[in-house]
């Protein structure tokens, strides 16, 4: 199958190096592209919910000499701003991702939440990359956020990887029912899963980060399709539940 996706490339302002990032900086990012989508009315109708799952975002992935600084200088109060990151962005619906490549191309700068004050980011470019998707072993690009059908989080503790495949099946299965895409097939964790406490307003989010690079294996070509573009678990709006390769 064929997958489209946008990658982002961003550099830190010069000045700025050093700067920090708070944890939960995926809101704002939330935010921009939101923001990106120039035509009013589409960008309400996504905001208020009436086009559900519009787009998926991953957290910023910073160059590999970025990667060994950030390892080195993890705070409470967050991550030291990477100089130079990237991101994806998908959406479901064509009109959607169209005006967010425009949104972007038409953008030079982008601001992202710190605790010391916003940190600003440069675009680079936007890079559109079609991608022949011939694997079924897939990996998250951004926290997997999983809740039960009560809106409860699901703790790994309590029901095992097992467990958390399970609500992540019926929660693609709710979405697909939802907005009318047929799945083929289920996802099943072959990976190790880490937690992880975020906070959205000052509210806890349970989530999970891969541990291991080959976290997803993926059954059906439609479900594959559904899991890239519409993301597992919940709360993806936020930047939570993008699949990668």
């Amino acid at each position: 199958m064929n997958y489209n996706r946008a990658k982002v490339n961003l550099r830190l302002e010069l000045n700025l190096k050093g700067s920090v990032l708070s944890w939960n900086y995926n809101h704002g990012l939330y935010a921009v592209l939101l923001q990106s989508i120039r035509n009013p009315d589409l960008r309400n109708k996504i905001h208020n919910g009436e086009l559900p799952r519009a787009f998926v975002f991953s957290n910023l992935i910073p160059s590999s000499k970025d990667l060994k600084m950030i390892r080195k200088s993890v705070s409470p109060l967050g991550m030291t701003a990477p100089y130079k990151a990237h991101f994806y962005f998908t959406s479901r619906d064509k009109s959607v991702f169209s005006e967010m490549i425009k949104g972007f191309t038409e953008m030079s700068k982008l601001w992202l939440a710190g605790p010391h004050g916003r940190v600003e980011y440069n675009i680079e470019n936007v890079i559109m990359e079609n991608v022949d998707v011939k694997d079924s072993v897939f990996t998250f690009l951004s926290p997997l956020v999983v809740r039960n059908k009560d809106g409860k989080y699901v703790d790994i503790e309590e029901v095992g990887k097992e467990g958390i495949e399970e609500e992540i099946n019926k929660g693609l299965e709710r979405v697909s029912k939802q907005i009318g895409v047929p799945l083929d097939g289920n996802v099943r964790i072959i990976g190790e899963l880490k937690k992880k406490l975020y906070h959205i307003h000052d509210t806890p989010v349970l989530a999970y980060i891969p541990k291991t690079k080959k976290v997803l294996e993926i059954e059906g070509e439609l479900t594959k399709a559904a899991a890239l573009y519409l993301g597992l678990g919940d709360k993806t709006h936020l930047g939570f539940g993008m699949v990668g390769l």
